[in-house]
């Protein structure tokens, strides 16, 4: 649709940062909210349609992270307005009890880690599990709602319940900036269960008998993986996180293993790779480049880094995260396609010695008498 493309062409020529964090609320707001209620529809459909438009562009990974900050606040004064307009000004009492839920919230966290623990899961992802969980959630919000309305449950109660859901996504928010740290200091100090108690999707990754990773096996990456299986000689591995083009890929004898490169957790799960000489980065999604890019480092891979990319802002990027290389798409399809015409066209690549085609065949003449140039010519 033209509105698309206006969105699209805009986000193209708008810098990382905050300009780029004012135009997606900008959007959601006026085109969106605003548009949709002035024609007499609703203005939340409007906001989630732009959302839709704004999700399918390249930097719609970093807008999203931006904006989460945001998205926290506006959630906070959402559940303080809803208490404030229901019941008033919370008292010393009010706020007295919603601490005390605030800090019964680590107490839930623990508890889904303990539980995930005994399903399989590795201590690490079951702490970073319970840490992602031990808040209020604005469902406990709802529920209580419903019980005012129904008259279970005195007014105050929703007023009690905004503030301890409010504070709750305040201090989660503190907490997730050292989730890791506090996850890798727990894994530390806790054993994970056996390898054959593990689930299959916790258990550790082998990928150290391969000389080449490639992190996205779409169309760029089975390239380069003929590539380096067919012409160097190499023994490839790919990352797909889509498990129907795992089943596909395995089915035609590629080595592939099904996984979210972004995800710290996967890395985490691989073992040791001294022997991988190379890490090629052909994810679809710049901002998953990126990621996984930074993941790798976090990790100290010791070898090369090569990325792709499509526009020049975001070459510049992924040299500013560390890639040894990267190439825009469109250069190593215009190789390609010369290439291909060339092999079509039955022309061989000349070898070192053979003069170039352009180049004028030597002359005898001397260098002290060189011929006349006509007239008109250079």
């Amino acid at each position: 649709m033209p509105f698309a493309w206006v969105i699209y062409r805009l986000m193209d020529r708008i810098n990382h940062g905050e300009l780029l964090m004012i135009f997606g609320v900008v959007c959601a707001l006026a085109p969106g909210y605003a548009l949709f209620e002035t024609v007499g529809l609703d203005g939340d459909l409007g906001a989630i349609i732009i959302g839709i438009i704004v999700g399918q562009h390249a930097k719609a990974n970093e807008l999203s992270q931006g904006l989460l900050s945001i998205k926290d606040l506006l959630l906070v004064g959402f559940f303080i307005s809803i208490g404030y307009t229901t019941t008033g000004i919370p008292s010393l009492g009010h706020i007295g009890i919603a601490i005390f839920l605030v800090l019964l919230a680590p107490l839930q966290g623990l508890g889904y880690a303990l539980l995930l623990r005994q399903q399989g899961m590795r201590t690490r992802t079951a702490s970073l599990a319970g840490l992602a969980l031990a808040n209020h959630s604005e469902f406990g919000l709802i529920v209580t709602a419903i019980g005012v309305e129904a008259g279970l449950l005195d007014d105050e109660w929703l007023l009690v319940m905004s503030i301890a859901v409010a504070t709750s996504f305040l201090v989660s928010t503190l907490v997730n900036e050292y989730t890791f740290e506090i996850s890798g200091w727990l894994a530390d100090r806790i054993p994970s269960l056996p390898v054959e108690r593990l689930v299959k999707d916790d258990r550790p990754i082998d990928i150290g008998h391969a000389d080449v990773i490639i992190l996205g096996l779409g169309r760029v990456g089975k390239g380069a993986y003929r590539r380096f299986r067919d012409v160097y000689h190499l023994r490839p591995i790919g990352v797909e996180i889509d498990p129907r083009r795992v089943a596909a890929l395995k089915a035609k004898g590629v080595d592939v293993i099904e996984g979210d490169a972004t995800d710290p957790m996967f890395w985490e799960r691989c073992k040791e790779h001294p022997e991988i000489r190379a890490a090629v980065l052909a994810m679809p999604f710049h901002g998953a480049n990126v990621s996984a890019l930074k993941q790798l480092h976090a990790r100290g891979f010791a070898g090369t880094t090569t990325a792709i990319a499509r526009w020049d802002d975001e070459l510049d990027d992924l040299s500013a995260a560390g890639a040894d290389t990267s190439i825009q798409i469109y250069d190593g399809a215009g190789l390609e396609l010369a290439d291909e015409a060339a092999a079509t066209a039955g022309i061989s690549v000349p070898s070192p010695s053979s003069p170039s085609p352009s180049a004028p065949a030597p002359q005898d003449t001397p260098e002290e008498n060189p011929p006349e140039q006509p007239r008109g010519q250079l």
